[in-house]
C-alpha cells in the first residue's frame, strides 16, 4: 500500500471517527436525511463494537452502504459532498477487504474528501442535531 493510500485511509477513517463521536439526536424531519445520518453514525459506531476482524469488514460496508442511503437523500446543496464521502467510503471499505484492491482509494483527492466529510459533518450536527464530542 502506497504512502498517499495510507495517508488517505487515515484521513478517511479520521472523517468517520468524528461521525462515529455523535449521539443522541432531535432528528429535524426525514426530508433533511436526518433518518439516514442517524443510521450512518449508528453504522460507523458498530465499528466500534466490532469484536473480529470479519465484524469490522462487515461494519465497513454497512458505513458505506448508510453513507450512500445518505448521499441520496442529502439535500441537493450537499449531494455532491455527500455523494463524494460516500464514495470514499466505498473505496475505504472495498481496499480494507481486500489490499489488491486500492486503486478506487487511490483515485479519489484526499483534501477534496476531507472537504467533503467536514461539510457531511457540519450539516449533520448543524441539521439534525447529531452532537459531535
Amino acid at each position: 500500500m502506497t504512502k498517499a493510500t495510507q495517508s488517505f485511509i487515515a484521513l478517511a477513517t479520521a472523517g468517520t471517527l468524528l461521525l462515529a463521536a455523535c449521539g443522541g439526536s432531535d432528528a429535524a424531519s426525514d426530508s433533511d436525511g436526518c433518518g439516514e445520518a442517524e443510521t450512518m453514525v449508528d453504522a460507523i459506531q458498530a465499528v466500534d463494537a466490532a469484536e473480529s476482524e470479519e465484524e469490522a469488514l462487515a461494519a465497513l460496508d454497512a458505513i458505506a452502504d448508510a453513507v450512500n442511503d445518505f448521499a441520496g437523500a442529502a439535500p441537493s446543496d450537499l449531494a455532491d459532498d455527500a455523494e463524494l464521502f460516500a464514495e470514499g467510503m466505498r473505496a475505504l471499505a472495498e481496499a480494507t477487504a481486500d489490499e489488491s484492491s486500492t486503486a478506487a482509494l487511490e483515485a479519489l483527492d484526499d483534501e477534496a474528501l476531507g472537504a467533503a466529510s467536514e461539510r457531511v459533518e457540519d450539516y449533520v450536527l448543524d441539521t439534525c442535531g447529531l452532537e459531535v464530542r
